[in-house]
């Protein structure tokens, strides 16, 4: 018998992933692969040994010779985790269901309906909570919706989804509701024409054309400013820049040239 068994045997901890039958099955193929004898004591030592967690304790909890045989140990573990381990996983699902994207609503009912068909009948949730979960499997505006309507029933919610996804085409609502038919895309509209039909512009128009366009030359005509002086002193005046003075008629002309008495005399301030 090969050796370190526990690195070919397949392992079972009842979390859903494998089913009792699947981990019967892959047991078998596993001992016939490794050529191990068909040993009613091997084969309940090596079934034992692939149990782990919950499973476990399950085993360690039973009664003492309370499993007589290989098939009786085979039996007692079907009847146990069967039932547990399928029904906690299809809980899960149905908890966790959503519809999938482009997915016809007549197929998701039938696989929610199927869902629910599969769980047993003592574990089955309410009516209310089923429902519940029907609703929150539709997302985005299209479930929003859904839930705004309130169903009272599966059924209700199933007959409020077919008419919604009804109603879709005629809404235009594709994106939006999520639907999983396709409606026909809009058509862009025509565009205008760029030349006016009646060129011939009114009085009024005219008038507002001429208003509108002096208004532009004054605000792009610029601003008329004096130059800056650029000299202060006799004969400054202000706005136009150095000017000749001009003769005195009393005084006579002012000299041309500037001596120590023009330095001093009252017409030079």
């Amino acid at each position: 018998m090969p050796k370190q068994p526990s690195k070919w045997l397949p392992r079972f901890s009842g979390d859903g992933v494998t089913k009792p039958s699947e981990h019967i099955y892959n047991f078998h193929n596993a001992l016939t692969v490794n050529q191990v004898g068909e040993y009613e004591d091997v084969y309940m030592k090596h079934f034992a040994s692939t149990f782990e967690g919950n499973v476990s304790s399950w085993l360690n909890n039973l009664r003492e010779n309370s499993i007589t045989g290989y098939d009786m140990f085979e039996k007692k573990f079907r009847d146990h985790w069967e039932h547990k381990v399928d029904d906690r996983f299809l809980l899960n699902q149905l908890y966790e269901i959503k519809r999938k994207e482009g997915e016809l609503i007549q197929d998701f009912n039938h696989r929610f309906d199927t869902l629910v068909a599969k769980i047993d009948v003592d574990l089955k949730p309410t009516e209310k909570a089923i429902t519940l979960h029907y609703t929150n499997a539709f997302e985005g505006h299209f479930g929003f919706l859904l839930r705004e309507k309130n169903p009272i029933s599966l059924l209700d919610a199933q007959d409020k989804v077919v008419a919604m996804d009804s109603n879709v085409l005629a809404t235009g609502k594709i994106d939006l509701f999520g639907s999983s038919r396709s409606a026909p895309k809009p058509q862009p509209k025509p565009k205008e024409s760029l030349v006016n039909e009646n060129p011939t512009p009114t009085l009024e128009e005219l008038a507002q054309m001429m208003k509108t366009m002096m208004q532009m030359q004054m605000r792009e005509k610029p601003k008329h400013e004096p130059p800056r002086p650029h000299y202060i002193g006799p004969g400054f005046q202000p706005g136009y820049g150095r000017q000749p003075r001009r003769p005195n008629k009393q005084q006579g002309k002012v000299p041309n040239t500037l001596s120590p008495q023009n330095l001093v005399s009252d017409d030079l301030f």
